[in-house]
């Protein structure tokens, strides 16, 4: 693990009252959102992650931002780190800006400006584009979307290929980009097998899904049940032949994305059912600043896994 990955990995269980999520800062405060990172759980005393953030050097770009301190170091919804910062956030295959739900409530409780969008095949968008899908038609599509800019680009899985696609091809259109456990085709990882286990999924939902709903929730214990109906809704959504199709016929080198990308790059590792798996792990890790690393002890979808998004605030004010 990363000496990043160490020092703001969430953190394990810990009880707090629900609604109220409270975190270290730089000066020993305390970090308080209206709804919390976790409000909706299914157990509203669990919490599985921490919201540890650090108050690190302005960043190299300041578009009149206020930054509100108190003496004490307390930070809250009046005093915000991140006034006035924008982000878009992309979903990854058989989802959609649904499963943002959570850290869009809670970045806009920060004074963040959030944005959202939908891949083509998915949600609002799953009969927009052409018949063959490909990479940057979707980047295409999310620009005609949000034409930006924005402060911080970040996707998750596909969302992160994308994302990396869209500022290759609009070089100003963030200040930084984050990518949450992207797919590297490198290695292990077989997109035919990914295509099959979508079908399926989409097969289950469809057959049942309030059945659906309450397996995701027995599989997922730490998902709420507004995560696991999103889930659900989003098979449902799926334009299920055009984005098989894409995943059985389409690659994409997530190494030489990483490299050409003109802003700087955050990954966000996941350490269980990862679909950055090596040799693209061991590169992108090697080859990325020790400090935009996050290995987090998590499965694929680390935002809904661990919600706290304190890898996005310390990336957006110290880079």
């Amino acid at each position: 693990m990363s000496p990043l990955g160490t020092l703001y990995r969430a953190s394990a269980r810990w009880r707090r009252p629900r609604g109220i999520v409270t975190g270290t800062c730089g000066a020993g405060g305390s970090l308080q959102s209206r709804r919390g990172l976790f409000d909706g759980a299914l157990d509203p005393d669990r919490i599985p992650g921490s919201c540890l953030i650090r108050r690190g050097r302005p960043p190299t770009r300041d578009r009149g931002r206020r930054y509100h301190v108190s003496e004490a170091g307390q930070l809250g919804l009046n005093n915000r780190v991140t006034e006035d910062w924008s982000i878009l956030l992309l979903h990854g295959v058989q989802s959609s800006q649904l499963t943002w739900w959570r850290l869009k409530e809670d970045l806009q409780d920060l004074g963040w400006q959030v944005h959202v969008a939908d891949l083509l095949g998915h949600g609002s968008r799953n009969a927009a584009g052409p018949a063959e899908l490909t990479v940057e038609d979707m980047a295409r599509d999310v620009l005609a979307q949000v034409p930006g800019p924005v402060d911080v680009l970040a996707g998750h899985s596909l969302g992160s290929v994308v994302a990396l696609t869209l500022v290759g091809l609009k070089q100003d259109f963030c200040d930084r980009v984050v990518i949450e456990d992207p797919p590297g085709l490198a290695g292990s990882l077989e997109l035919g097998d990914a295509a099959a286990g979508v079908e399926e999924s989409v097969r289950v939902a469809q057959a049942d899904p309030a059945g659906t709903v309450v397996a995701l929730l027995e599989q997922n214990p730490v998902w709420s049940r507004r995560d696991a109906e999103y889930s659900v809704q989003n098979r449902l959504r799926l334009d299920l032949e055009r984005v098989a199709r894409f995943l059985r016929t389409k690659r994409w080198d997530l190494q030489a994305l990483v490299q050409a990308c003109p802003v700087p790059v955050q990954l966000l590792a996941a350490t269980q059912g990862t679909t950055l798996n090596d040799p693209d792990r061991s590169v992108l890790m090697d080859r990325l600043p020790a400090e935009h690393v996050a290995v987090i002890e998590s499965g694929h979808v680390i935002h809904r896994e661990r919600p706290g998004f304190h890898h996005v605030l310390r990336f957006a004010d110290t880079t």
